[in-house]
């Protein structure tokens, strides 16, 4: 499933207005030697699911959208934790001053 995934380029967005957190509310990465980085999941209005990167300062926005086109549910929260924690290790490693999208 975590292939089935896919980052879209999200507005920033303030997750107090229209949002909700997510069946899996964040996760993160600390590796020694490397900046702690998280994810936290909301989901707005029409039930899309978003995410936002964060480390030392630098925050990214994402939609997070099926390849196959159906709606993430919350059943599928493991393979969304498994594809986010992928994406955190790479970016915290690569460097977090470039987009996710690029890891």
């Amino acid at each position: 499933m975590p292939d089935d995934l896919t980052l879209l380029d999200a507005d920033e967005f303030d997750a107090r207005r229209g949002f909700t957190r997510w069946a899996l509310p964040g996760t993160g990465a600390i590796l020694p030697g490397y900046p702690q980085a998280s994810a936290d999941l909301w989901t707005n209005r029409n039930g899309s699911l978003f995410v936002r990167f964060s480390s030392a300062g630098y925050i990214y926005h994402y939609e997070i959208v099926s390849n196959a086109h159906h709606p993430i549910t919350e059943d599928q929260k493991d393979a969304v934790f498994d594809f986010l924690q992928n994406k955190l290790v790479t970016w915290v490693i690569e460097g977090i001053d470039d987009s996710v999208l690029n890891m």
